[in-house]
């Protein structure tokens, strides 16, 4: 499975995160003009112990056992930017969002995917930094100050950094789901011109769009003409199911593939008749065999045994 690049502008709309709602989450945390001149000064007075915090830090909740020297230094490269860009605010700009969210998924993805591991790391960071700005000038009102700012920005980051968390789990989630989907609905060649759809499990109204998307890209690039439908593996056919069949036969119909629908047990065919569900113009066969049987006939094909071959046809 082919992984996804992280595309931060993308992914920001796709997450909803406007500028209207990365406003709205500034108001929650009462963050203001006032908040990024501090976050500045924070900056000035923890930059120039911000490396021996990361490798604190690093020290703490890098992986113990990673044997890769590189690997460890790349995760120290990757803190320390993450943790010295969270104070350059740029006044929390568009621009900032998605180079958090950005960071959030490198970090995820070179050092730590879990979400415990963000609130350690975050708790540890706070407690560090607090140690320098009780040192900072200006008495313990402007510490105060100096510490309620950091709290402000480190939650809308947080809030950020799941965020990116949750979309990438989804986002992984959601592709693993279309690889299934697609190893269940296989549409099979069983010769020139014959084509195979066994259909198994639960058909809903997405699994149905899916399969009859891949039955038609099948038709088109394997020049079908006639497609055998099998439902022996359909666990139950209602009103919705049977018209989701109904569907899949006429698009293959318009596509110029002959339908033909088989697996129709005695159990299922009544049901049918009870719903009022009319297939009176879809060939239906009992078993898949059965349709095979049909299709070769409706290609104008017979398969014959090796007996019936006239002497020159027979393999030695």
């Amino acid at each position: 499975m082919d992984e996804q690049p992280f595309d931060a502008s993308t992914i920001r709309a796709a997450m909803n995160l406007d500028r209207h709602a990365v406003d709205q989450r500034k108001a929650w945390l009462d963050l203001d003009e006032d908040d990024t001149a501090l976050l500045r000064q924070i900056d000035d007075l923890v930059g120039p112990d911000l490396a021996a915090i990361v490798d604190q830090l690093a020290d703490a909740f890098l992986p113990a056992n990673d044997a890769s020297a590189s690997a460890s230094e790349d995760g120290r490269k990757l803190l320390h930017d993450y943790f010295g860009d969270l104070t350059r605010t740029d006044g929390f700009s568009e621009a900032f969002v998605e180079r958090r969210l950005a960071k959030a998924d490198a970090l995820q993805e070179h050092v730590s995917s879990d979400v415990s591991w963000y609130l350690a790391a975050y708790l540890f960071y706070l407690q560090e930094v607090g140690k320098r700005l009780r040192q900072a000038p200006g008495g313990p009102e402007e510490m105060q100050r100096l510490q309620r700012a950091l709290a402000k920005v480190m939650f809308l980051d947080l809030g950020l950094a799941i965020d990116a968390y949750v979309f990438e789990r989804d986002r992984t989630i959601r592709s693993q789901q279309r690889e299934i989907e697609k190893l269940s609905t296989p549409v099979l060649q069983l010769r020139d011109g014959l084509l195979i759809l066994p259909v198994v499990g639960m058909l809903d109204a997405r699994r149905a769009q899916q399969l009859t998307e891949q039955l038609l890209e099948a038709i088109r690039a394997r020049r079908g003409k006639v497609v055998v439908l099998d439902i022996t593996g359909v666990a139950a056919v209602d009103s919705r199911v049977a018209n989701h069949l109904i569907q899949t036969v006429d698009a293959a119909r318009l596509m110029g593939a002959t339908p033909i629908v088989t697996g129709v047990s005695p159990e299922v065919a009544q049901t049918l008749v009870s719903l009022g569900i009319d297939l009176g113009n879809v060939a239906t066969i009992a078993d898949l065999q059965g349709g095979v049987d049909e299709g070769d006939r409706v290609l104008g094909m017979r398969v014959v045994s090796v007996k019936e071959l006239p002497d020159e046809h027979r393999q030695p």
